[in-house]
């Protein structure tokens, strides 16, 4: 611990990343409040994959589906009981986070996330996209989309298979240079 917070605190940015979003909330757990530290204190953070979402205010915990497993794994995301979710650190209030959202065709997890808590903001980020957090505003950075799932409005029902029945969720994208406007 004393030498990571001495490297941080000698940083000026920090890159933090983890593959797989079953382990990370325990990866992350010895390091969280020296970063938070950090982030807080004006340092850059730079937050990938798993870590990404693991700062939403929910992260959903099911392993990286593999290219044998992804056609299952991704149907499987829209019922109530095919996705793990607990709650995130909550550095970013309001949000849950899928990272690799096209690529690993995580959807049903965005849906997931608005069906547990409908007050949330889900945002997909495509492989290759970040999306920047600042004081003044959140912007898109990158090659691919970034989605916002808005299910505030929405009307949300569970059927008798547990699949998710959800009708009126607004989906906005948005690419490099624009500024995120839920």
């Amino acid at each position: 611990q004393t030498a990571l917070q001495n490297a941080i605190a000698n940083a000026t940015g920090v890159l933090v990343t983890a593959p797989d979003p079953s382990r990370v909330m325990n990866a992350f757990a010895g390091i969280s409040s020296t970063l938070r530290s950090a982030w807080a204190g004006g340092k850059v953070i730079l937050a990938d994959n798993a870590v990404a979402a693991a700062l939403g205010q929910a992260v959903s915990t099911d392993p990286t589906p593999t290219s044998s497993g992804l056609e299952g794994d991704s149907m499987e995301d829209f019922l109530l009981s095919g996705v793990s979710i607990q709650p995130g650190l909550n550095w970013i209030p309001g949000v849950a986070i899928e990272p690799r959202m096209v690529m690993d065709r995580h959807w049903g997890r965005a849906y997931n996330h608005l069906y547990r808590n409908h007050a949330l903001l889900g945002l997909g980020v495509d492989r290759d996209t970040a999306i920047e957090f600042t004081a003044t505003g959140a912007n898109v950075w990158g090659k691919n989309t970034v989605v916002v799932f808005d299910g505030r409005y929405a009307s949300y029902g569970l059927g008798t298979n547990d699949a998710l029945s959800v009708r009126y969720v607004l989906l906005d994208t948005y690419v490099e240079g624009d500024t995120l406007l839920p």
